[in-house]
């Protein structure tokens, strides 16, 4: 049994080392460097990796950038939302994160105090799964756990919150760092960057160019923080395969990340009370917006047996926001039908394309309030 467990610790070791060397996701030695000028007009910032964290970018380019009028904060569900959708000479930024929870939506704003670019007007995108005790998948936030800290202290005080132990938090970022250097998932994309190599492909390029001169199969950030998809994600698609990839993708057992157990968490309703109070003691004006899904998807939630009290549910509870927070205001686009938003219009089950988030934020800004 030793040579075995020998042998077994080589060819776990030699794959940690070649995952390390490769570095596809740009997670540890080849960790690009933020733009140090904020872009301009026509220019865009290329990301590492479709797996890398982009929150690091977010917060190194808000610091770069005056104060906006509107920021946005939500997931990749927002990413699309541009400064273009807004009247002539508003300014916007989008801190929207792909994959963000509700500890995303309080590090961004506590970023936003620490930096002094407090606006106006804040697009606060929320959807189901941000309120809910079932999902722990989305943990990217914990590398940024100091600004939730730093957030949370006058409730630490009281004892309502308890601190998130920061040497607990870095601990479990280095284990998840090391396991990452042995999946099975990160390897095969070695694998594919070791064949490119061979067969002379160029190293990805990450940095500033101009929007014109993008790759079709880059993914990038415009100036205002709004995102640009690949040709590859945003090339047109016919009805027919646009709602195959969704009877693929998020019409499973469990659906759009929500299970039928779904409800609500008490600590992050409190967290996000805390937030909305905070935003009001800063007199800003916050709208909630509750995102748009494909018709097939929405049909789904809303008929589906096991899921159908989700969504009820869930816009009943923010609602109750108004009446406790004058500053917030409440737009609920679920029903794409309602904005005007066509099925073609969605890169998938719940991301919107450009035109379908520009008919939102058009809907929301004239039917709800003004700017």
């Amino acid at each position: 049994m030793k040579p075995f467990f020998i042998s077994l610790g080589l060819c776990l070791g030699m794959v940690a080392a070649i995952t390390f060397w490769a570095d596809v996701d740009h997670r540890w030695h080849r960790i690009p460097v933020m733009p140090t000028r904020g872009l301009t007009t026509g220019e865009v910032w290329v990301w590492p990796a479709i797996n890398w964290d982009e929150r690091t970018f977010k917060i190194s380019q808000l610091a770069l950038q005056k104060t906006p009028d509107v920021i946005v904060l939500g997931n990749s569900h927002a990413a699309m939302i541009s400064t273009d959708m807004f009247p002539h000479q508003t300014t916007l930024f989008n801190m929207s994160i792909s994959g963000a929870s509700l500890e995303d939506l309080l590090i961004m704003w506590q970023v936003v105090k620490v930096s002094n670019r407090i606006p106006k007007r804040i697009v606060l995108e929320i959807d189901p799964w941000m309120l809910t005790a079932d999902i722990t998948q989305f943990q990217g936030w914990r590398k940024y756990s100091n600004y939730l800290n730093d957030f949370l202290h006058f409730s630490q005080q009281s004892g309502i919150v308890r601190p998130i132990k920061l040497w607990t938090t870095k601990c479990r970022n280095l284990f998840t760092e090391m396991t990452e250097l042995f999946s099975w998932i990160e390897f095969k994309s070695v694998l594919k960057y070791i064949y490119g190599l061979r067969k002379g492909f160029s190293s990805k390029f990450v940095g500033i160019i101009l929007e014109r001169n993008l790759p079709g199969t880059e993914q990038a950030f415009h100036a205002d923080g709004s995102r640009v998809y690949s040709t590859l994600d945003s090339s047109p698609k016919d009805r027919r395969a646009l709602e195959n990839i969704i009877s693929k993708k998020t019409l499973g057992d469990d659906l759009f990340y929500l299970t039928p157990t779904w409800s609500f968490s008490p600590g992050d309703d409190y967290r996000l009370g805390l937030l909305l109070h905070e935003m009001a003691i800063y007199h800003v004006n916050v709208l909630i917006i509750l995102p748009p899904l494909h018709s097939l998807e929405y049909n789904e939630l809303i008929q589906r047996r096991e899921y159908k009290h989700i969504f009820p549910e869930f816009v009943t509870h923010i609602q109750r926001l108004n009446k406790s927070y004058p500053n917030v205001h409440i737009c609920n686009t679920g029903n794409s039908a309602w904005n005007g938003c066509q099925d073609i219009e969605f890169y998938d089950g719940s991301h919107m394309r450009a035109p379908c988030a520009a008919k939102v934020v058009n809907y929301c800004f004239s039917k709800i309030i003004h700017l």
